[in-house]
């Protein structure tokens, strides 16, 4: 599908005093792709979101978000894999003009129960890559880039279903930075 939306910003570099408007154009095509076989299936997407400024043309910028799901169901597991790419301009978490280009890279993979016993459990490993774009100062000598990093994550789930639509749902998630 296509999607086009047309977005008008009073003050699209946040100034106190100098305020600057725009028009900016976004066009958004998308395409995806559910692929069932057997009991498993596969899920591919893809978007692009170009967002074109009228005035400030050098504030136009693309967007990019990637995912795929592979699910394989065993007799009583499924086997999960998921992965997300987003690499995108973002000013949302910052105080400052600046459009900062990000990119984040987050993979999954799980192993959990499929049938409908009262004990259930879903364990994966997450491994997600956060890094920014850009050699913008965020203060002193600190560049934006000096805040990439890399997360290792497990996490578990146990589920105990002690009515018909009523479960307890014990969870816990270990983890580490670099």
């Amino acid at each position: 599908g296509i999607k086009t939306s047309f977005i008008y910003d009073d003050n699209i570099f946040l100034s106190k005093d100098d305020k600057k408007k725009d028009w900016i154009s976004v066009f958004e095509p998308m395409v995806s792709i559910v692929a069932p076989f057997d009991k498993n299936r596969f899920i591919a997407e893809y978007k692009f979101s170009e967002h074109l400024y009228s005035q400030h043309r050098r504030e136009s910028h693309p967007d990019h978000l990637a995912r795929s799901v592979m699910e394989i169901n065993l007799t009583d597991y499924q086997v999960k894999l998921e992965e997300l790419y987003h690499r995108f301009t973002n000013r949302a978490s910052i105080e400052d003009s600046y459009r900062i280009r990000e990119q984040i890279n987050n993979f999954r993979a799980g192993i959990s129960t499929l049938n409908e016993n009262r004990l259930g459990f879903d364990v994966g490993y997450r491994n997600k890559i956060k890094d920014y774009l850009s050699d913008e100062i965020i203060t002193g000598n600190m560049k934006y880039k000096d805040k990439d990093r890399m997360y290792h994550i497990v996490d578990m789930q146990l589920l105990y279903r002690f009515a018909p639509k009523t479960t307890l749902i014990a969870e816990t998630d270990l983890g580490w930075i670099r």
